[in-house]
């Protein structure tokens, strides 16, 4: 129960599903459930490697909708990107100027 992709999109994070491409109605039914947006980004990766390889994006309003133009039935990855179009965010761990409980920052 705890591996059905309505719970695990609980956690908001990106991740890879594999072995869905027949449904894809159903993985952003569950995945739009389990509470993220319609506009998340997708990336369709279809047959990775292959001369005939096709990376496609969708969101998961327009994951279905995208897989069945394209005819993509099997040998595909769904790459679900949440916070992929917001700006940017870098850490600041390895900074010179960062300090923690472990570290002195670097004073130049």
């Amino acid at each position: 129960e705890r591996e059905r992709l309505q719970e695990m999109a609980r956690h908001k994070t990106s991740m890879a599903v594999y072995l869905s491409a027949g449904d894809p109605e159903g993985v952003a039914r569950e995945l739009l459930q389990g509470g993220y947006p319609g506009d998340t980004p997708v990336v369709v990766a279809y047959r990775v490697g292959w001369p005939d390889e096709r990376i496609l994006g969708a969101t998961l309003d327009t994951l279905q909708a995208t897989v069945t133009r394209e005819e993509i039935t099997r040998q595909a990855v769904f790459l679900i990107l949440p916070g992929q179009d917001e700006e940017p965010a870098f850490s600041r761990l390895y900074s010179r100027d960062f300090e923690h409980g472990f570290r002195e920052a670097h004073k130049e």
